[in-house]
């Protein structure tokens, strides 16, 4: 029997989230937000942090993660990489659809 976890934020929240990221990718670079269940330790926030590379950087604010995506080929990122490392489950979306959903349904 599998669990199912609601993490669906209101319209107001996607649009926090989106504002309050701390990448802006440029070029080839990809930034992700992993809107997660619930916030992560800090022992798990550390180890992700500590994976931080010039391919990939990633930042977590409160129970959310970002991910900014620079070398696709060196990249460690995986949707389930972040949810994995800080032990929590979520959901793991492009940032650049996330703002297109945002503008879609002002």
């Amino acid at each position: 029997m599998s669990t199912c976890i609601n993490i669906l934020p209101s319209y107001r929240e996607v649009v926090k989230l989106v504002s309050n990221g701390p990448f802006e990718p440029t070029g080839e670079e990809t930034a992700y937000i992993a809107i997660l269940a619930r916030k992560p330790n800090k022992k798990n926030v550390d180890a992700l942090l500590s994976l931080r590379s010039e391919a990939d950087d990633f930042s977590v604010i409160g129970k959310d993660a970002y991910i900014l995506r620079r070398d696709r080929e060196e990249s460690v990122f995986s949707n389930n990489f972040i949810e994995k490392i800080l032990d929590v489950p979520g959901t793991t979306r492009n940032l650049t659809t996330v703002k297109k959903l945002t503008e879609r349904y002002k």
